[in-house]
């Protein structure tokens, strides 16, 4: 698969991301994660990473990490996990929302699962 249009965002492994949900990594993730779940509806609601917010739209996305003024909600060390089915098209499409909405780079730790 070509993964050119990931332009240098990292990908972590769903063991990685397993590690994280068990409490490890807490040095890299010390101002908290949200995953991102670009998956359809009925995927999600099948089931889901704890904790993940379903990204169904750009709106949901800057919801999530922005206040209705243009503040981020978070700080910037606050790490944004996105993912869908197998990673290579929704999270691939919500990541270019997420930086067409993340013009300041609020949010630097980007991963796609």
């Amino acid at each position: 698969t070509d993964h050119r249009e990931l332009k240098g965002w990292p990908r972590i492994s769903p063991q990685t991301m397993l590690d994280v949900l068990k409490g490890e990594y807490g040095d890299v993730v010390s101002e908290g994660y949200m995953v991102l779940d670009a998956r359809w509806t009925a995927e999600y609601e099948g089931g889901h990473i704890e904790g993940a917010i379903h990204a169904s739209s750009k709106e949901t996305v800057r919801d999530a990490l922005w206040h209705p003024d243009g503040r981020p909600k978070y700080g910037k060390q606050h790490v944004v996990v996105l993912h869908c089915e197998f990673s290579q098209v929704r999270a691939v499409a919500m990541k270019t929302e997420l930086e067409e909405l993340d013009e300041d780079s609020d949010y630097p730790s980007k991963y796609i699962l």
